[in-house]
């Protein structure tokens, strides 16, 4: 039975059922210590984006609110106001090509385009607000969403120019989440996800038409953000839930790109984002209004415990967007600036899940970090066609290490990724149906 008919009150107690959370305990997490990036105004800061330079800590960040962008010195540490319109942005986004699109709501012409580092700006037509950026890894085109409902945008040549997808959901609203998956639609091809106003919502089609997850429901679910994890293929997002009155905001993941979602954790009210960190553990930032304070969470175990990962030089504030760098630093924008953990973090010891089938594949990974050059050990209990690539922190791939059968044993293969930039990447072996994933941290040194 779909959601559209499911009656409230069973649809109420299904979802409510589902979602219940595990009570919250220790997982010893690496000691994370903040500092503040000192931005010159107290703004609520919205998203963040990396303008790459020659090496990780050569990188150009830009902050975005809703009412000035400013562009951080990588060598000074200054700030300046680079946005010469009027208002600021909700999102931002910095293209495969280095160009810095910003969104704001409000339309017709609402997405500003620089590809200088904001001296120079453009204001290519959009015909609609933009509340929302993401590149879609699988093909490179730019999504805009409107936080209006009026429908979602595409840009096909880097923003220069973008027509319209069509109308979202009966006009629902899609929020700061868009996600993609790159092989759980039927066909092995990739499946977009999306917080909305309503719940959360997954495409086959690149955006053209919706399917409502079992987190949906009208004047009930409140969608905020969703994130791919590239090295386990699952998908995290955040929610709140105002069933009841009893309004809480969720951290939920899904194994299936999207389709169904199942509750990890509850968090006071507010709203929350969600992102993979340079360690690969999933953190969520929140907004708890009642308390006026944000806090920033860490699981290392695929969300079945939780931890606070700011208890050392964060002042509390509001968490509206969490980013990773090349440095190997975890970011967060909130509503008295930019902060960042003081030092990088370190990948923890923390297994990948290695799902198991009929071929026994499994995958190891060393060194672990590494410099470069990094092996790979397949086994196999039995001969299967299997595919091993490797992933950006973005989901894109970036390199193939075998496609084709091989026989049951104990298989070596190699990545060089010298030239790449410094980050969290991912191995995936899929035979089949079934997939293993081991992320690796390139060091770049």
């Amino acid at each position: 039975m779909s959601t559209r008919t499911l009656p409230a009150l069973a649809l109420a107690t299904a979802v409510l059922a589902g979602l219940a959370a595990p009570p919250v305990r220790a997982q010893d997490p690496p000691v994370l210590v903040w500092e503040n990036l000192a931005v010159p105004y107290r703004f609520r800061m919205t998203a963040l984006a990396w303008r790459p330079g020659a090496g990780p800590g050569a990188d150009t960040l830009f902050a975005s609110t809703v009412d000035a962008v400013f562009r951080r010195d990588p060598e000074t540490g200054a700030w300046t106001d680079v946005e010469p319109f009027i208002g600021g942005g909700t999102d931002a986004l910095v293209t495969q090509t280095g160009c810095l699109l910003v969104g704001a709501d409000g339309g017709p012409v609402q997405v500003d385009r620089t590809c200088d580092g904001g001296r120079t700006w453009t204001k290519p037509e959009t015909a609609l607000g933009v509340d929302c950026l993401f590149e879609r890894p699988s093909d490179g085109a730019i999504l805009g969403c409107d936080g209006d409902g009026d429908g979602m945008m595409v840009s096909s040549d880097d923003g220069l120019t973008w027509r319209r997808l069509g109308l979202v959901i009966d006009v629902h609203t899609i929020q700061h989440g868009l996600a993609e998956h790159p092989t759980a639609a039927p066909g092995g091809r990739p499946r977009l996800a999306t917080t909305m106003q309503p719940g959360i919502a997954y495409s086959d089609d690149g955006g053209l038409t919706w399917t409502r997850s079992n987190v949906w429901g009208d004047f009930r679910w409140y969608g905020h953000d969703v994130v791919l994890h590239s090295a386990t293929g699952a998908l995290y997002a955040t929610a709140d839930d105002t069933y009841l009155n009893e309004r809480q905001t969720h951290a939920l993941r899904s194994d299936d790109g999207g389709a169904t979602w199942r509750g990890l954790r509850r968090f006071p009210t507010g709203g929350a984002t969600v992102a993979v960190g340079p360690d690969g553990a999933v953190y969520v930032g929140t907004r708890e209004f009642a308390a006026q304070r944000g806090r920033v969470w860490r699981s290392g175990d695929g969300g079945a415990t939780w931890a606070e990962a700011a208890v050392s030089g964060f002042d509390g504030s509001m968490v509206y967007a969490l980013a990773s760098g090349r440095d190997g630093r975890l970011y967060a924008a909130t509503e008295t600036g930019v902060w960042r953990t003081a030092q990088p973090v370190v990948v923890g010891a923390e297994p990948t899940p290695v799902p198991q089938h009929e071929a026994g594949l499994t995958l190891g990974v060393r060194p672990n970090p590494s410099p470069s050059r990094v092996g790979v050990t397949l086994t196999l209990a039995l001969p299967v066609a299997v595919r091993v690539a490797v992933y950006d922190a973005l989901g894109r791939r970036v390199a193939v290490l075998h496609d084709g059968p091989l026989g049951a044993g104990t298989h070596a293969l190699a990545w060089d990724g010298t030239g790449r930039a410094a980050g969290l990447y991912a191995i995936r072996a899929t035979a089949g149906a079934a997939t293993v994933s081991h992320t690796v941290t390139l060091t770049g040194r």
